[in-house]
Formats: C-alpha cells, structure tokens, sequence
C-alpha cells in the first residue's frame, strides 16, 4: 500500500486504542486528566506539523528520506530501552513541585498491588517539550508515541509507571487526531481498513486495559520494553530495506 495510507491507518489505530483504553483508566481514577490535557495540546500542534511534513518528504525525496529519519527514530528508541533498564522508577517518591500544586495537577490513585500511590508530576516544561517531539515524529510517521510518552511521564516526570500508562493514551487520543485530519484532507485515510482494523483493536484495548490496572507494575515495564525492542528492529528492517 501506499506509505501515507499506512501511516494514515497507524494513527487510526492508535486512537482507537486509546480512546477504548483511556475511557477504562479514566474512570478507574488513574488519569491525571489536567495533566494529560496539557501536554496532549502542545503536541497535537506538533503532530500536525509532523504529518505534513512527512506527506512533504514522500512527495519530494521519496523512500530514502524516510529511511534514514526511520533508523534515526529506532536508535533513539533503544536508547530509552537502556534508560528504562537501568533507571527502574515504578513507584518513584513524590517531589514537592510548586507549578504542579499551583496547577493542581498532583494527585493519587488506589493500586490493587500496592494500595494508594500518590504522585506529583515533575520537570513539567522539559517533559512538554519532550512530548511535543514525540508528536511531531508520530504524526510524520502514523507510530504515535506511547514508546516514548510513558518512559518521558515515568522518567522525566516522575509519575508512577501505571499513570504514565494511562496518561500517554489520553494524551496520543488528544494529540493524534488532528494529524489524522491532515492525512484525510490529503486522501490518506483509507476508510475501509479502518473499519476492517477498529473492531479487533477496541476489543483488544477494553481486555487489555482492565488487565493493566490489576497486575504488577514490574510486568508492564518489560513488557513496554519488549514491545520498543521488537518495533526498533522493525524500524531498522523497513529503512534498510528502503536503502537497498
């Protein structure tokens, strides 16, 4: 198919999973939803930015353009890959933070696991910034971000790694759908892999949601990593081959 229908239908998927999923955490009291809301409008700036421009890149350069910034993206996710290994916050102890108390954007949540874990978002601005590049290179490439959303909401920020979780799927339904606007004005958006694809997706998001809220932390944290692992060499596959 063509690239941009594939990314068109990567990021259709995404908020699928994360609208389905949100919804679960949201109404379990995971979700700092002010918090999510922040940052989900600083990126969906730049993810429209992003789709654009990689729309632009197909157009001008072809496949090569987008192999190189493809390998470029898988290094930078095995370098969070190590961060996550040997920097392990799955609980990290709260802060004092005055812009997130002036914000009110503090708060807690009652673990099955662990009981009441509070939390107190840190570096607010740094973590902004972080994931509004996120956005730009989701929405130039229909990956979305939570690869990279929750280790930033985890290590940077400091929340509790079932928040960051919960977090980054509200900010990618927040800041995606807007670079999928650009995509549907373009002719991208195929409508029928969509409604192929939804189906399986939102059932799979509602399981897999309501499993995440009851086990252990340390079992999302590998398998988050598991995930970033195998989509890196995926990345390095597809560039190479465009190179070949």
């Amino acid at each position: 198919m063509n690239v941009d229908v594939i990314r068109a239908a990567g990021l259709a998927v995404a908020l699928t999973t994360a609208v389905i999923s949100s919804r679960n955490y949201i109404r379990a009291g995971i979700t700092p939803f002010k918090l999510a809301l922040l940052f989900g409008a600083v990126a969906s700036l730049t993810a429209i930015v992003g789709a654009a421009l990689g729309i632009y890149i197909v157009k001008q350069f072809g496949k090569v353009g987008e192999a190189y910034v493809r390998i470029a993206l898988a290094s930078v996710m095995l370098l969070v890959v190590v961060a996550m290994f040997l920097k392990r916050q799955d609980y990290p102890e709260p802060r004092p933070n005055k812009i997130a108390e002036k914000l009110g954007l503090a708060g807690f949540y009652n673990d099955p696991v662990r009981g009441r874990v509070a939390y107190v978002p840190n570096r607010i601005f740094l973590s902004a910034l972080l994931i509004s590049g996120v956005g730009f290179i989701g929405g130039m490439f229909g990956l979305t971000g939570g690869w990279a959303i929750v280790p930033i909401l985890n290590l940077v920020s400091r929340l509790p790694l079932k928040v960051a979780v919960a977090t980054s799927l509200t900010i990618i339904a927040i800041t995606y759908a807007p670079a999928l606007m650009v995509y549907n004005i373009n002719g991208a958006l195929n409508a029928y892999i969509v409604a192929l694809t939804a189906p399986m997706v939102a059932l799979g998001a509602l399981v897999g949601s309501k499993i995440m809220i009851k086990i252990k932390a340390s079992v999302i944290r590998y398998a988050i990593i598991a995930v970033m692992i195998i989509s890196a060499i995926q990345l390095i596959q597809r560039g190479l081959a465009q190179l070949s």
